[in-house]
């Protein structure tokens, strides 16, 4: 799980302004708070809250999808990132 949250917070930066580079990690937590199985189908979301001139902070929950509709929560992550940008740039908040 902390694979999924450090590569989806990486590509919700990316989706800010469409930086190749998505940058340095500076902090990362997961905490896992239920299990998936071979074969279940989970959902991950991460939305990059706050995307300034030096770090990004992104939040990601990795859900598990049950046939019904109903989700439960495997993860949830916490990322934040260092992400330079070119002089006269700036950041973007969500």
């Amino acid at each position: 799980s902390a694979a999924f949250v450090d590569f989806s917070t990486g590509l919700a930066i990316a989706s800010v302004d469409g930086r190749v580079s998505t940058g340095a990690s500076v902090d990362m937590h997961v905490s896992y708070l239920s299990v998936a199985s071979a074969g279940d189908v989970v959902e991950i979301r991460a939305v990059a809250e706050r995307v300034g001139r030096n770090l990004g902070y992104t939040p990601c929950r990795v859900v598990k999808m049950s046939p019904d509709g109903g989700e439960q929560v495997v993860a949830l992550g916490q990322h934040s990132k260092y992400v330079s940008l070119p002089a006269g740039k700036k950041g973007a908040e969500r």
